[in-house]
């Protein structure tokens, strides 16, 4: 079904997130065809619609041009003037923007240009709150990426006092306290006139406010009664991007990035439903924060959209929460992990979002996914851009694991770590996949389970639940006396090609029928991971996880390294 018309010229497919520039990655100086390149050249061919380039490195205090209308410093000022470097990447970003720019070229237009060569329209970005600059233990600015207007104006700050509430979650009370509180005129001011100024200067499809970057905006307590606030602040953003789009001849987009819930956005103080109906935002980004959701569920935000020229799109981030160090071994190396997604990973959750009815896919820090984890994901972005393509590839399901990660806007508690014991629990699948319907079509259907401190004298019970009741699960690769065993966990595999999952929630249970005396009352059983991987006859397959390549069960299509 179309939309009615809006600001927007098209449908984006998928629209790609660039927060942090690639001049940090590159000796300078860069010519200006390698700045436009390094940017964008690989889009080429792909089905990316739209991105949505940072203003500067981590933008939310920096920008890479001189900001004539706002307190946001140019990061080549900052650097000349011997602010604190951080690392050497800021060395580099600061000398690359200063030499191109004194060449007689503004790296961001640069930018613009090539977007407009591919077809891609360019839209710029801000971190709302953003924390790269600065120590959030000591509240020290130790990297480029801040400011005068922050390190000066600390009477803007959350503060300890306004961030005090959440002292029984204090990787969120830390962080909080040094961040900017946004029931000040100013601070909001800052984030509104620096989006003007740069769709004034550029030749821009519009701006996005990121939300999620990072999310924390009030006091503890004070989100809801400031609510109207951020509304007025993105109300008079899109009066101001109204009124120069009159004067460019041409409509101007407000996106704005949020988190997975509508709950979430909230408790955050963000009326969603206020700046959908009031068609104040162009796009809607519902989005996961760092660490992917696996269980990410787009659907309830489908309505809030329906008949709106508003646009939804759902976020997939590089890399997820794992209980496990994804092959590398070293004793210094722990679980639970970031953990890049695998192309079979990115496509279920692809394919979910199709199913849930989103307009478009958003993709987040995928530019740094081979410097930080040696992997590409860029080939996943032919395949997630249509429901119909991804029908019949290879597909692997997560179900997530909790973490204390921002409380206040996330959903903390979540299914795994399970802990075994004698009675059954549940662990749930919600699959866009119908392997029972496409039996000919289906390679393998298998239920992963990474148990931790399991030996060859436990026995676990796993039951697949359905309308008849309950069938038992054979585990296609049990311990064996003597051999040779990972010394704290195991995978165990359980081919589920005799009773195929169907499209939907598939349900599972989990307990111990057999525990080793010795160890039952001091190590539990616990499921660190547990995945449901669907593979299809003569489909494409990216990196798969490295515990299926050394399972012994050649019966089941498992992959050899």
């Amino acid at each position: 079904m179309s939309k009615p018309k809006g600001r927007l010229a098209r449908r984006y497919r998928v629209m790609w997130d660039q927060n942090h520039g690639f001049e940090s990655a590159h000796n300078p100086p860069m010519a200006p065809e390698t700045v436009a390149a390094a940017h964008l050249g690989f889009f080429e061919g792909t089905p990316v619609d739209a991105c949505a380039e940072g203003i500067g490195p981590d933008a939310g205090y920096v920008c890479a041009f001189p900001s004539r209308k706002t307190r946001m410093e140019y990061l080549v000022d900052r650097y000349e003037r011997g602010a604190a470097l951080g690392d050497v990447r800021y060395w580099r970003h600061a000398e690359n923007l200063k030499r191109t720019s004194a060449a007689g070229h503004d790296p961001l237009a640069l930018q613009v240009e090539e977007a407009h060569r591919l077809g891609v329209d360019f839209w710029f970005r801000l971190s709302m709150n953003d924390w790269h600059h600065v120590d959030s233990t000591a509240g020290t600015v130790y990297r480029l990426g801040g400011s005068r207007f922050y390190e000066e104006r600390t009477d803007l700050l959350i503060g300890a006092d306004g961030a005090a509430g959440w002292k029984d979650h204090p990787s969120l009370q830390a962080p909080l306290t040094w961040m900017q509180d946004f029931a000040h005129d100013e601070v909001r001011a800052l984030r509104r006139d620096i989006a003007l100024e740069v769709c004034e200067r550029y030749d821009c499809a519009g701006f996005l406010f990121d939300f999620l970057r990072v999310p924390g905006y009030f006091k503890f307590g004070q989100e809801r009664r400031n609510a109207h606030l951020l509304t007025q602040m993105v109300r008079e953003t899109r009066a101001g991007l109204d009124e120069i789009g009159r004067t460019k001849g041409r409509s101007l987009g407000l996106a704005v990035r949020l988190p997975p819930t509508v709950d979430g956005a909230h408790r955050l103080g963000v009326d969603v439903e206020d700046w959908i109906d009031d068609h104040l935002v162009d796009v809607v980004v519902t989005s996961p924060f760092f660490a992917q959701d696996t269980e990410h569920d787009a659907a309830e935000w489908v309505p809030l959209v329906k008949d709106s020229p508003v646009h939804l799109m759902a976020a997939i981030e590089e890399g997820y929460l794992a209980g496990h160090t994804d092959g590398h071994n070293r004793w210094f190396y722990n679980a639970p992990l970031m953990t890049p997604m695998s192309v079979e990973m990115v496509r279920a959750l692809a394919a979910r979002h199709h199913r849930a009815g989103v307009d478009g896919l958003y993709v987040f820090n995928w530019f740094g996914t081979t410097p930080t984890y040696d992997y590409d994901l860029v080939p996943a972005l032919d395949d997630i851009a249509d429901s119909e393509r991804l029908r019949y590839l290879d597909k692997r399901y997560l179900v997530m694991r909790s973490s204390e990660s921002f409380p206040n806007c996330l959903d903390a508690r979540r299914d795994l770590p399970l802990t075994v014991t004698g009675d059954p629990a549940p662990l749930t699948f919600d699959i866009a996949d119908d392997p029972a319907g496409a039996r000919d079509l289906v390679r393998s259907a298998r239920l992963l389970l990474h148990v931790a401190n399991a030996t060859v004298e436990d026995e676990l019970e796993v039951r697949m639940q359905g309308a008849n009741g309950s069938t038992a699960l054979q585990v296609a690769n049990p311990m064996a006396p003597g051999a040779r065993q990972d010394p704290l966990s195991a995978w165990f595999i359980y081919d589920l090609r005799g009773t195929p999952p169907h499209a939907g929630v598939n349900r599972f249970t989990v307990r111990a029928r057999r525990r080793n005396a010795r160890t039952a009352g001091e190590l539990p059983l616990t499921v660190e991971d547990a995945e449901l991987e669907i593979g299809y006859e003569g489909s494409r397959s990216g990196r798969l996880p490295p515990h299926g390549a050394t399972a012994d069960v050649p019966e089941l299509g498992l992959p050899v390294s």
